[in-house]
């Protein structure tokens, strides 16, 4: 969250025309991550510096210190940049985003500077990370709903809702206790009807409140059927359901049902607008 929070403070820098006090910002939290051996972080650090330039083949940057590049073109910086991304998004298991990051660079060879020596590079990369899914183990993460609400938060967090990606079967309390470690002297709110009220009219204080989501799939009939008949490995079944993801439900039973015969169950589906960061993501 703090990494968050200072990009956005410093993303001026890029609108008043001073990218490289923007770009040694990213490189620090590029280092700082590598350190640490988030390499997921690493790699969504170098996308967001790769995406400050252009697919332009034909123009001249001079070398840059933040990180150490030579003189070069646009194109040919920012294609270093997504590969080094992609590197380390494979590096934290996160192949889906390295996945994500390749295709995009197959559309720059293919469309822009017609690079059949990098088009060759980059199916080859997608071609081993593909071999890996068929071996690694990998574990599904929980996500949870977070409301942040109260003249207590910033105007990035006040009212708004994001989605948080947790550890692999975390718990809910575990998610509490992790965002009151970090937004110190704020009240967890249990319902959603005390959460609407909130959202609708905002008070004085700090609130949040949590809700245990799932991922909301558009899956063939074709992959449903193999599901159900137990065709698709593990693997395959982990790879299918988490490419972007972008939608999200959850469900709560009215209340004053006495019985199965008068219960009625209320469900929100959430649309994700934009991804800004590995373990928060913004909703509409």
């Amino acid at each position: 969250d703090r990494v968050a929070r200072h990009i956005e403070m410093f993303s001026y820098f890029i609108d008043a025309n001073r990218p490289e006090l923007f770009h040694k910002l990213i490189n620090d939290i590029f280092i700082h991550s590598i350190k640490k051996h988030d390499y997921v972080q690493a790699g969504l650090s170098l996308e967001l510096l790769a995406n400050t330039y252009s697919w332009d083949p034909n123009d001249y940057l001079p070398s840059a210190q933040y990180p150490p590049l030579p003189e070069q073109s646009s194109f040919e910086r920012k294609e270093y940049l997504y590969k080094e991304a992609a590197r380390n998004f494979s590096r934290g298991l996160k192949l889906e985003k390295a996945l994500s990051v390749y295709k995009d660079l197959i559309k720059a060879y293919d469309e822009i500077n017609y690079d059949l020596n990098g088009l060759a590079f980059v199916h080859d990369q997608i071609s081993q990370i593909y071999t890996e899914m068929q071996s690694i183990d990998r574990l599904v993460p929980t996500y949870f709903k977070v409301s942040f609400m109260g003249y207590g938060f910033p105007l990035a967090l006040r009212n708004k809702i994001f989605i948080f990606e947790g550890l692999p079967f975390e718990h809910i309390s575990s998610m509490h206790n992790r965002l009151l470690k970090v937004y110190h002297g704020s009240t967890i709110v249990n319902t959603q009807e005390e959460t609407d009220q909130l959202l609708a009219k905002t008070k004085m204080g700090k609130f949040i409140n949590v809700v245990t989501v799932e991922p909301q799939l558009e899956l063939s009939e074709e992959y449903i059927s193999r599901t159900k008949n137990s065709l698709i490995n593990n693997r395959v079944r982990l790879y299918v359901e988490n490419r972007d993801l972008r939608t999200f439900r959850n469900s709560r039973r009215l209340p004053g049902s006495k019985s199965m015969t008068d219960l009625w169950v209320e469900e929100y589906t959430l649309s994700l607008i934009h991804i800004s960061e590995p373990t928060r993501h913004s909703l509409i």
